[in-house]
């Protein structure tokens, strides 16, 4: 009997000649799915150290049939992650300002408004201008603050490295990362259980293409000269009060 797959979806009812779990059925033809990926979990296909890989968490056709993550998350990073069997859109949607992705963080110390400020002028790390497109604070629990915070390209440790950078004003203490999750890539935003995969719907994957096709027009300010700024290496200074925007 056939049961529904793991997308949520009835499996196919294709007869075999051999016999297969339902893990290893692909449910339906699509070029793109989301895994919302747990922490702890590495995005690799093989790993010398022999850690839990995503592919060891998604159903066996996934690794079979070569499909590839749309970009990294690190092992302490959990939520959104794009997989694809498309070569082409993986070049596509991760080169540099072609997507944002947007994060929620939970950050170790009292962040203030010259903080975010810092965030999106550039901080300097290892040669490298780090950058966030936009900075926000929503919330704090204690000595820690909720921030939302979205990039346009996607160094190694972007955020945490961004963060480390800065001090808390009130302990003296660098800021640290305690939890990151990707909630959203570009017009996709994380809507499944944590260890869960499905499908993306035919308008999202339009939506993911069209993305790709005007990276211009993604600027969460609407600003030209801004997204200019941004292409940068170099910091450039920002004149006038800081606008944390809002999506």
């Amino acid at each position: 009997m056939c049961g529904a797959g793991l997308s949520g979806r009835p499996c196919s009812k294709k007869r075999i000649s051999h016999p297969l779990s339902l893990m290893q059925i692909r449910p339906g033809p699509s070029d793109f799915l989301m895994f919302h990926k747990p922490k702890g979990v590495i995005v690799t296909r093989r790993d010398e150290r022999n850690r839990k890989s995503v592919y060891d968490v998604l159903p066996a056709w996934v690794y079979t049939e070569r499909w590839m993550p749309v970009g990294r998350l690190d092992r302490d990073t959990r939520g959104l992650l794009l997989l694809t069997n498309r070569g082409d859109m993986i070049d596509r949607l991760t080169r540099p300002h072609a997507c944002l992705k947007k994060y929620e963080v939970w950050v170790r110390g009292h962040v203030q408004d010259w903080n975010l400020k810092s965030l999106l002028d550039g901080l300097a790390s290892r040669g490298e201008i780090l950058r966030a497109v936009h900075a926000e604070r929503i919330g704090a629990a204690g000595s820690r603050s909720r921030l939302l915070i979205s990039l346009d390209e996607g160094r190694n440790r972007h955020i945490r490295r961004m963060m480390a950078l800065m001090k808390d004003p009130v302990t003296g203490r660098s800021f640290k990362v305690m939890d990151l999750k990707r909630i959203a890539f570009g017009p996709v935003r994380l809507d499944i259980p944590s260890g869960q995969w499905r499908f993306l719907t035919p308008g999202q994957v339009s939506a993911l293409i069209c993305e790709t096709e005007r990276p211009s027009q993604r600027v969460l300010s609407g600003d030209t000269k801004s997204f200019n700024r941004r292409r940068s290496r170099t910091p450039v200074p920002r004149k006038g009060p800081l606008v944390i925007r809002r999506s």
